[in-house]
This record gives structure tokens, C-alpha cells and sequence, in this order.
């Protein structure tokens, strides 16, 4: 998998926590359950030319939280959005 594609899923997970307040409130018990920094994840914007680095080193630094979140029912009221958020997240892990 090149970077582009890991890129874009990774930015496709954080858009989905920084648009769901639910989600959000659900990877922030996570977070101190798993006593884990609580960073925000970070999302790429293009006006920083290093900012894909930083989500990323945040994305891996906050992963298992991540997937205890997008695992909960509470985080993803519907099937299909676990779905898509699951096969995206199991792709990232395999490559």
C-alpha cells in the first residue's frame, strides 16, 4: 500500500472522529481507560506541508484507542458506518 492510500485512510478515520462528538466522547474514555496520552487527533489540511507526518505519528500513537472507539457500538450507531470504518482500519493494519 503506498503512502497516498494509507494517507487517505487515515485522514477518512480522523474526519470521522472530528465529526462525531459521540465518537469523540467514546476515544476520550479510551484513551484514559487505556492510559494512553489524550492527544486529539490531528487531520491533514494542505496550507502545512508537514502536517500528513503528524497525523500519522498521532494515528499510530493513538491506535489502540482508536479501534476500542470505532469497535464500540456507542461510537457507531449503524452497521454500515462500522463497516467502512472497520474494513478501512483492517486494511491499515495488514500493509
Amino acid at each position: 500500500m503506498c503512502l497516498a492510500s494509507v494517507d487517505y485512510l487515515v485522514r477518512k478515520v480522523v474526519a470521522f472522529f472530528h465529526r462525531s462528538a459521540t465518537a469523540t466522547a467514546v476515544l476520550m474514555e479510551n484513551q484514559k481507560m487505556l492510559e494512553i496520552t489524550s492527544h486529539k487527533l490531528i487531520i491533514n489540511v494542505a496550507m502545512r506541508w508537514n502536517i500528513s507526518m503528524d497525523m500519522l505519528e498521532r494515528y499510530l500513537e493513538q491506535q489502540v484507542a482508536i479501534t476500542a472507539a470505532l469497535l464500540s457500538t456507542e461510537a457507531c450507531k449503524n452497521a454500515r458506518q462500522l463497516d467502512t470504518l472497520d474494513s478501512k482500519t483492517s486494511l491499515m493494519q495488514k500493509k
